[in-house]
């Protein structure tokens, strides 16, 4: 029966994301979009593959790219927008599987229902981003180093998981970078964990499991060595997002222009407070090698934030709150008015809007909950921990945005669906409780800094 959930759920959540492809249409590329496919088409006409020129972004989705195009022709967006429809069904999966090991039956069938309804992340399966064949990537080797994580008693098994875990994570690394320093962080876990074995046992695996990852990144490094004269293990994006991210001027890609050049009237005090005086803003490195430019960006970012603290601070205060927000992209479609026939129907358009900011919502009001009132006797919630840290510190403190959110979301929907469920009681004893009703506090704040824009946006597509 549990078994015949899952295929329902799968199937269920496949099918609402092929209706969205349907529905959404032609959509015209933009943005990063147009960059991925120029870098595609680049890289079929002249037989390698370039960077864009302020990103040295990792192959893997243009390579995916490249192949549909060259497979097919006029037809490959759409068939590419497929591919990403039918493998999101593995996320899906994943995602069910990981919060049944973690919470039980009733939470994985929750968080097969959130998954196949949760609108951000259907959106990007009929966008050209990277989000959706990263986290294929990605969540499969997560969910073997949870299982590795409870069972240490196997040994054989124990590597196994710890190699295909390293190996994949290298794979999703060579489409977003994001990970990069996760993998040390996680490291560093697996030899902790390992200590209660021997300090011999600690060292191996944790090794182990870098140069899996190690051994997928390799030519790609060597690559980048040969081009650059510069070692670049995944990519070099940092310093464009430092730029966009800790600067004097603010910008978020979830706001529609109109919207964010009326931000100082539309949230006035927010502005006043947290953005405002505004420093002189840095200029962007001209360095013509792509590694170096990304390397000087991040060196004028620091040197920026150490002139100028109390607006660093102040400033990430607003990130903070623009990772926690309720929007997404697919939300940000609508407000740039790049949706076209029925999605565009007012009988279609309000539900799913309402939708598309109803569940995040609750997915991050249930997921504090669920974090702090997870019982598991495997000690996997160190890594649950600190790989949700991460990810908000690479993020939300650099540049942050509903985008920055996805690549850790699916853990969330699990955390939300294991309180949802009941599984996690975090009001069992008193530490649990009070740190429950303070993350809820904190994440009330947050939303309340973007309140004025999030209903200018809604007021905007409404």
């Amino acid at each position: 029966m549990a078994g015949r959930w899952v295929l329902a759920l799968v199937a269920l959540g496949v099918g609402v994301r092929a209706a969205g492809l349907l529905l959404a249409g032609d959509l015209e590329p933009y943005g990063d979009e147009s960059h991925y496919l120029y870098l595609a088409l680049a890289w079929n006409r002249f037989g390698f593959y370039s960077d864009c020129a302020q990103y040295l972004w990792p192959p893997g989705y243009p390579f995916l790219l490249a192949a549909g195009l060259k497979a097919f022709g006029s037809h490959a967006i759409f068939a590419i927008k497929l591919v990403q429809v039918l493998i999101s069904g593995v996320n899906g999966s994943v995602i069910m599987r990981l919060a049944g090991r973690l919470f039980g039956p009733r939470a994985a069938f929750l968080a097969g229902l959130l998954w196949a309804l949760h609108l951000p992340l259907i959106g990007f399966t009929h966008y050209l981003w990277p989000e959706t064949l990263y986290l294929t990537l990605f969540l499969p080797a997560f969910y073997w180093l949870v299982k590795w994580w409870q069972e240490p008693d196997r040994p054989s098994a124990a590597n196994r998981w710890l190699v295909g875990a390293g190996l994949l994570i290298g794979l999703s690394l060579l489409v977003k970078e994001a990970g990069v320093l996760w993998c040390a962080v996680v490291a560093v876990l697996i030899f902790c964990r390992d200590l209660g074995w021997s300090l011999r046992v600690g060292w191996s695996r944790a090794l182990l499991f870098l140069l899996s990852a190690g051994a997928v990144l390799t030519p790609w490094t060597l690559r980048n060595f040969e081009v650059y004269g510069r070692l670049a293990p995944a990519g070099a994006t940092l310093g464009q997002n430092v730029y966009w991210g800790v600067n004097g001027f603010y910008l978020n890609f979830d706001y529609p222009p109109s919207v964010l050049a009326r931000l100082p009237q539309i949230n006035p005090w927010v502005h006043r407070r947290l953005l405002q005086p505004a420093p002189p803003n840095w200029e962007r490195s001209a360095a013509l090698n792509v590694v170096d430019q990304s390397a000087d960006n991040v060196r004028r970012g620091l040197a920026f934030a150490r002139r100028h603290p109390g607006f660093v601070l102040r400033s990430r205060l607003k990130k903070l709150a623009d990772w926690a927000t309720p929007l997404s992209f697919f939300v940000r479609h609508y407000a740039w008015q790049r949706y076209h026939g029925a999605l565009t129907d007012p009988v279609i358009r309000r539900p799913l809007l309402v939708i598309a900011i109803a569940l995040p919502m609750l997915i991050l009001a249930s997921a504090w909950p669920g974090l702090t009132g997870l019982r598991d006797p495997g000690g996997a919630r160190s890594l649950l921990i600190w790989t949700l840290a991460y990810f908000l510190a690479a993020t939300a403190l650099i540049n942050g945005m509903s985008r920055y959110r996805t690549c850790i979301e699916p853990v969330l929907i699990v955390l939300a669906a294991g309180f949802l469920s009941g599984a996690a009681r975090p009001w069992g004893h008193r530490p649990g409780l009070l740190g429950c009703i303070g993350g809820w506090v904190v994440l009330a704040g947050l939303w309340g800094i973007n309140l004025p824009e999030v209903l200018a946006v809604l007021k905007l597509i409404w």
